[in-house]
């Protein structure tokens, strides 16, 4: 996670985008057991992600980093022109639920 002044670490992602319009291709790829999402997405344009598996975000490491908790396994925000095709999500932590995560909105 990246550190924030004191505060707990904000969960850093497998696959990371923001801001990027020029695109990017992931393709017969394996993401998993991260701390923060297996991939996010924000304000991007042209992807291409394709045969890949994103699974089990939230990992703490035996409890070393509960920063981690209640993690999504992908998400999107603003996006456009991305291709998405026979891609597996999937997310089977008991610690991610949404009533575990340490950063949510209130």
């Amino acid at each position: 996670g990246c550190s924030r002044g004191g505060a707990a670490p904000l969960p850093g992602a497998g696959v990371h985008c923001a801001d990027n319009v020029a695109g990017a291709v992931v393709t017969e790829s394996v993401v998993h057991d991260t701390c923060g999402a297996t991939f996010q997405a924000d304000s991007c344009a042209k992807f291409s992600i394709t045969l890949s598996r994103f699974v089990n975000p939230g990992n703490t490491w035996g409890e070393q980093k509960p920063f981690c908790k209640g993690a999504v396994t992908a998400s999107m925000l603003d996006c456009k022109g991305f291709r998405l095709e026979g891609n597996v999500l999937e997310n089977t932590r008991s610690s991610n639920m949404v009533g575990l995560a340490w950063h949510r909105d209130e």
